[in-house]
């Protein structure tokens, strides 16, 4: 089934138009991809607190040498950077478009560049200067 129809199925807002084309292609892409970020946000989250409890020796069943690991991986921290550039960019997205504001596609081309811009200047800053 086309992600579109999902969408429409779901009954999201901004998949309610009649309108078919570019919306119906670039509304639910963002709609999933937001929610996927959120899941990935939870689950980096999540690691990263259980490997600071671990390396604080404050949790039995991780070492504080693998709670360190994991800590230190720079991979989860792209990964939380990125996720959470995507999650907040669409959400100021779908702030805009409750608001009133229309150009979908527009707006969803510039938040997703934006996105990245930022995604990528974090990066270049924490781990390259």
């Amino acid at each position: 089934m086309p992600i579109h129809q999902v969408a429409r199925q779901l009954q999201h807002p901004t998949c309610q138009s009649n309108e078919v084309g570019d919306m119906m292609k670039v509304s639910p892409a963002a709609w999933v991809i937001q929610r996927i970020s959120a899941i990935v946000m939870i689950v980096t989250a999540l690691i990263k607190l259980l490997s600071g409890y671990a390396m604080a020796m404050k949790l039995t069943f991780i070492s504080p040498a693998t709670g360190f690991a994991w800590h230190s991986n720079s991979a989860l921290d792209i990964i939380l950077v990125v996720s959470s550039s995507f999650h907040v960019f669409y959400g100021i997205r779908t702030i805009l478009l409750d608001l009133g504001a229309g150009r979908e596609k527009e707006l969803f081309w510039v938040l997703t560049t934006g996105a990245l811009v930022f995604s990528l200047i974090i990066i270049y800053y924490v781990y390259v200067v």
